[in-house]
């Protein structure tokens, strides 16, 4: 194995020495080639080009005797050597010899071709797009940036020419801070359920955002306890726990507010603070003050009075608890003098069903009413355990708008009624595919010896590296970016490197070891569930066909006109470590010396929806959608949530969210037709 393996090796370096090389014929005869010529793809590189959003630059070279060096020297106040120097960068740079490793990745991050690339090629293109809305960001006044481009080929031969940019920057208005549906220079009552909804527009982008409170209720060792203060700028949050205090409230922060020309938050949330705390006639004042990138700014100062009467009975008041994953809320409620049976009802806002909350009686005169999901009616996995899916309409959930109501003796009581939004859902990291990137691999042909393979593509930074697939160093075709509309999506197609490998792309990472030709897929990703899901959504479209006597592989029972179908699953996990799965050459030679059963356990499949809970810990909740015929274009797909465990959540810092998308179902078996394809794109929670 191990001289079949060094052979193969010798082989694919000799086939790579031979493409990478001129033949005779590539030589001009009688002379010296001609010297490198440099051009802007559909442009003039001589003149000076405006830069403007969304703009294209392409660079092509032609070097008839093989380029020895290719200097880019950037002259530019936004590009300075402190930020250049901050991304692994330089403002000299060789793309033939670049200076150190890490300039390299950050030329290829970049998109630029470097070394063995770049040295001794005849023809080159490469795309300083990119750089443009750096150069707007980091500096945005009007100015001049230059990209002087030296290439020498290898007759010592050398061509300069200098990209010129130039960034007009328009002076814009004023920061405008209104409140939405009312007059932000007026007084405004506190009344419960009201809407304080303040919208911002900065044309020139917003640098500071200060919010001063001066307010009886909300001192500042009351907003001490929430992590906030008296002051604070939601586009620079003091500290983490001010910013996730601030997020908790429903205020952008950070990147949502900085450089954001157009922004809307909402400050309801502090008014019943300020009823509940300070009971008292007084005035409460929120002081806001929004500096944008040109130095302009602007100040308002909203002003609340709350009057305190006689209670007013009976009382409804939302206690702002919502728990997005246990899907909770509750109700105080204060009787007072009403008669009969009281009842909270709520339903999502547009809706036409209410549904009732379980009330508890205090017995002080108050009852709470809480709101708690449903589950349907449960089934038996087959490890033996339930498992149960959500009923619609019980709980609340993330990303919508409750209406609540006060009933007696199932009648609605007027004047006690009121809405509160949950917040958001949660992303799921770079799930609109449209973020690709490729970066080295690695593999290890005998213990010890580790080497990179560059050019794997994934969906995702690869300092992030949230998904991943099966690319390595022979197979780099197995998961792949597609244009789709305006965007990107994946494709997901099998080859074969001696045994079938199916198209693939899941969260977590792979490792090749070319020791045993094998690879492991290591499902699994620390992801924060902070809110409960019902269900995955995403969009597919595929081809399937049946596997084929040639396609086989290793799976037990396969039939050649058995549909190869595709598969698509999602897990809820709480593990201690990734769950590795097993493929390759090494499956073959296990089967034949030791048998089937031998050959699974190398393997360690895992089927979420026939197997027990792993090793690695418990599976929470699991869907999965096989796809058992080819569709004509892009279809929509909402893979449905079976939970087994209705009270667990995953604990902070675990492995828990599992996404796998396979060409083949049984890919791992390495069965499958390689004719199969899949794109998948536009992952998303639903609730």
């Amino acid at each position: 194995m191990k001289k079949f393996f060094g052979l193969f090796l010798c082989f694919a370096a000799a086939a790579t020495v031979f493409s990478g090389c001129n033949s005779d014929d590539d030589k001009i005869d009688g002379g010296t080639p001609d010297a490198p010529v440099i051009k802007l793809v559909n442009g003039d590189i001589d003149a000076v080009q405006q830069i403007v959003t969304g703009m294209t630059v392409k660079v092509q070279v032609a070097a008839p005797g093989g380029i020895a060096s290719f200097l880019i020297d950037i002259d530019s106040p936004a590009l300075t050597p402190e930020e250049l120097g901050s991304l692994g960068l330089a403002a000299q740079m060789d793309l033939a010899n670049p200076a150190s490793e890490e300039m390299a990745a950050g030329l290829k991050a970049l998109g630029f071709p470097v070394g063995a690339e770049v040295k001794d090629a005849t023809s080159l293109e490469f795309d300083l797009s990119r750089f443009m809305p750096m150069i707007a960001a980091i500096y945005p006044e009007t100015s001049d940036h230059n990209f002087k481009l030296t290439v020498r080929d290898n007759y010592n031969q050398q061509t300069v020419k200098t990209l010129r940019f130039h960034l007009t920057v328009e002076e814009f208005d004023a920061p405008a801070i209104s409140l939405v549906d009312g007059d932000i220079d007026a007084v405004h009552e506190i009344e419960q359920g009201m809407q304080v909804k303040v919208h911002v527009e900065a044309p020139a982008g917003i640098a500071n955002f200060l919010i001063d409170i001066d307010s009886p209720a909300l001192t500042p060792e009351e907003l001490g306890s929430l992590g906030l203060a008296a002051q604070m700028d939601l586009a620079n949050p003091a500290s983490e726990e001010m910013a996730s205090g601030l997020k908790t409230l429903g205020f952008p922060v950070g990147d949502e507010v900085k450089n954001a020309t157009s922004l809307e938050f909402d400050l309801s949330r502090f008014m019943p603070m300020i009823a509940a705390i300070y009971p008292e006639t007084s005035d409460h004042n929120f002081k806001l003050t929004v500096k944008d990138i040109q130095s302009k700014q602007t100040v308002k100062t909203l002003r609340f009075r709350l009057t305190v009467a006689e209670p007013v009975d009976p009382v409804l008041t939302y206690n702002a608890d919502a728990d997005l994953w246990a899907n909770t809320a509750s109700f105080t409620v204060t009787r007072g003098s009403l008669q009969g049976d009281l009842g909270v009802q709520y339903r999502v806002s547009g809706e036409e069903r209410w549904y009732d909350a379980v009330m508890e009686d205090k017995g002080d005169g108050t009852s709470i009413a809480r709101i708690a999901p449903e589950w349907e009616e449960s089934e038996v996995h087959p490890s033996g355990v339930s498992v149960t899916s959500l009923l619609r309409g019980y709980g609340v959930f993330a990303g919508k708008t409750y209406e609540y109501r006060l009933v007696a003796d199932s009648q609605p009581v007027d004047g006690l009624a009121g809405t509160f939004q949950t917040e958001a859902g949660q992303a799921i990291p770079y799930g609109d595919m449209n973020t690709w990137a490729e970066y080295n691999g690695y593999y290890t042909p005998e213990p010890g010896d580790t080497y990179a393979y560059p050019g794997v593509s994934y969906p995702c930074p690869q300092e992030e590296a949230f998904w991943g697939n099966g690319n390595n160093m022979f197979t780099k075709t197995l998961c792949t970016s597609a244009e789709e509309g305006e965007g990107k999506c994946a494709y997901l197609k099998g080859m074969s490197f001696g045994v079938y490998a199916a198209g693939n792309l899941f969260t977590g990472k792979f490792d090749f070891v070319g020791a045993e030709l094998s690879g492991y897929a290591r499902f699994g990703q620390v992801y924060a569930f902070e809110a409960r899901p019902r269900a995955l959504r995403l969009r597919y479209k595929a081809t399937v066909n049946p596997i084929g006597e040639e396609g086989l592989g290793l799976k037990p029972g396969a039939s050649a006109t058995d549909i190869d179908e595709g598969r698509i699953f999602v897990c809820i996990t709480d593990w201690s470590e990734r769950h590795s799965v097993c493929s390759g050459l090494i499956l073959s030679g296990i089967q034949q010396e030791q048998g089937t059963d031998a050959m699974i356990e190398k393997m360690n499949p895992f089927d979420p929806v026939t197997d027990a809970d792993p090793a690695e810990g418990k599976v929470i909740a699991y869907g999965s959608y096989n796809i058992t015929q080819s569709t004509t274009g892009w279809v929509d797909c909402e893979i449905k949530l079976m939970y087994k465990d209705t009270e667990a959540r995953p604990a902070d810092g675990r492995y828990s969210l599992v996404i796998s998308c396979a060409s083949s179902a049984f890919g791992d078996y390495l069965c499958g037709n390689m004719g199969n394809e899949l794109y998948v794109d536009d992952f998303q929670w639903v609730y």
